[in-house]
């Protein structure tokens, strides 16, 4: 579908500049980078510009300078020595010890790296600076907010931008020394949070709120998730995009939806593609069993949503799983791509989320190429939900929770066969017991047709840790704590890695070295000789 609807402008300034008076303001307070030429900043300069794409994300563009690498998502390493042929030759560098603590353990993000400096968040939202070479600490702030994951930081121009999830706060400092310059809180409902990974560009800070992103309360009426455009320099809002329509489907005291979990991709254009997260509630309560709060479609919950800010419009959308009972957002950051369709060379954006689904469209049009069911899948298009209730797969914590990843005409993922027992008003747990024990599966899809390539069952649960690719290979970690490398052309598993704890955070690779945030709770799994003490911590692993 598309679509004119405007959203909601903020200020009558423009993104990539700042008024005069404002440019003055931070020049005397030393916080202008270097980049917008403070020494120029007095009330009668020009507004300064910022480039469109922060330096850093080009001058580190072989390093891992993004969450998911670049701002495609493509999750794919330029210029690593690490291959097939290679991997055997990885050997521990350094390891660099982690303290958080939370019900999804001391990490879930993704680790960046840009020239001699490593930053990561951890789950109670402290930011961590450390020295690429010796894993020593650079410098760390003393957030402690429950943070649900998987957060992160970006770095542009200078800044770095970081969020806290349980206040929904919005914090940015000086990458170089670590030196707060603003902080601002985007709701105060309590069951609304920030899960997102932020992402600066064109000046701007961008970043969603989430009404399943505070430990305290998930789902209440009224939770909304809203995409925002914060000034890099001030913290002033540019703009917002409401995630949800006709103020939460018509029921704004019942019903909560939408928002990001994992960064936009953005194209040449500055587009925004946006993966939305599911509506709410799910499937329903007594008063309203099987979502009748919110009957339709519930846009743009569970939609992939192309957004042209510079319009003010949505270009296009389309919802994955309208009127969602299970809780199957359509959350992964989207991946662009070129690829060959029947001879002709397309520009394409692939989705995907806890649906079990990968979807493939034109990134001009949104129209659908392709969608693959990959997973297991039982029972997940039931609706309405019997009244004796039913199992259903993928369940309300499985499909494919990781992020994807895209590297010559090859879409590799994961996904998690976790199943779940709904009734028309909620999940009953005591009916979990007789469930199949869950089990994962990774796979490769040929990106121009949708065909599965390969796909491997294996028999742990692969949360977060989506795969990371060099070359020829690819890396995945699980709650067994076992970093795996697979081969992309055949899907064997050539390498495998002890670490000190369960994994569910993905990894980064920069030139000959692989990242491993290790930060969960270990399990045992027929895969591991032994469970290793549980030691939460960033694992460097370098050619040797």
């Amino acid at each position: 579908m598309s679509e004119s609807r405007s959203f909601r402008a903020s200020t009558q300034m423009s993104r990539r500049t700042l008024t005069a008076s404002a440019i003055a303001t931070l020049a005397a307070t030393g916080l202008l980078p270097a980049v917008v030429g403070a020494q120029d900043a007095t009330p009668e300069a020009t507004p300064v510009a910022f480039s469109t794409v922060p330096p850093e994300i080009t001058d580190f563009a072989n390093d891992w300078p993004t969450t998911h690498a670049n701002l495609a998502n493509t999750r794919v390493a330029l210029e690593s020595g690490i291959t097939t042929e290679t991997v055997a030759n990885l050997d521990v560098a350094w390891r660099y010890a982690l303290d958080a603590q939370s019900g999804f353990g001391a990490i879930t993000s993704n680790p960046i790296i840009q020239g001699d400096t490593i930053y990561l968040a951890d789950n109670v939202g402290a930011v961590h600076a450390i020295s690429r070479e010796t894993g020593e600490l650079i410098w760390r702030t003393d957030d402690n907010v429950g943070t649900l994951g998987p957060n992160g930081v970006a770095v542009g121009y200078g800044y770095l931008a970081s969020v806290l999830g349980d206040t929904a706060e919005v914090l940015v400092r000086r990458a170089d020394t670590g030196e707060l310059v603003w902080k601002v809180q985007l709701t105060t409902h309590g069951s609304v949070g920030i899960t997102i990974a932020p992402v600066i560009y064109d000046g701007q800070v961008i970043v969603s709120t989430e009404p399943g992103g505070n430990s305290k309360g998930v789902y209440q009426g009224g939770a909304t998730g809203i995409v925002y455009s914060l000034d890099l320099l001030t913290g002033v809002e540019n703009w917002q995009f409401d995630t949800t329509v006709d103020e939460l489907w018509g029921n704004f005291a019942v019903n909560s939806g939408g928002g990001l979990w994992y960064p936009p991709a953005i194209d040449e254009n500055g587009v925004l593609y946006m993966g939305v997260g599911n509506p709410g509630p799910w499937p329903g309560d007594e008063e309203f069993p099987n979502a009748v709060s919110r009957p339709g479609d519930n846009d743009y919950a569970n939609c992939i949503v192309a957004l042209d800010p510079y319009a003010g419009k949505v270009l296009w959308y389309d919802n994955l799983k309208p009127h969602d009972l299970y809780d199957h957002d359509n959350q992964n950051s989207p991946v662009l791509g070129e690829v060959e369709v029947d001879g002709v060379t397309r520009k394409l954006v692939f989705a995907s989320g806890k649906h079990g689904k990968i979807a493939a469209y034109d990134r001009e049009t949104g129209e659908n190429i392709w969608t693959t069911l990959v997973g297991k899948h039982e029972n997940d298009e039931v609706d309405p939900v019997p009244d004796e209730g039913l199992v259903v797969l993928p369940g309300f914590a499985g499909g494919v929770i990781a992020p994807i990843a895209f590297s010559d005409g090859v879409i590799l993922g994961t996904a998690l066969n976790q199943a779940s027992f709904f009734t028309p008003t909620g999940l009953d747990f005591a009916q979990q017991v007789g469930l199949p024990p869950t089990t994962s599966n990774v796979y490769a899809i040929d990106a121009a047709t949708g065909e599965i390539l390969w796909d491997n069952e294996i028999n742990v649960s692969i949360t977060g840790p989506g795969p990371t690719v060099a070359n020829d290979i690819f890396f995945i970690g699980a709650a067994d704590g076992l970093v795996r490398g697979y081969a992309i052309e055949t899907g064997e598993l050539i390498w495998t890695f002890q670490a000190s704890a369960g994994i569910n955070a993905v990894f980064a690779i920069a030139g000959d070295e692989l990242y491993i945030p290790a930060g969960y709770v270990v399990t045992e799994s027929e895969y591991n000789e032994s469970v290793p003490e549980y030691s939460p911590e960033l694992i460097k692993l370098t050619l040797s």
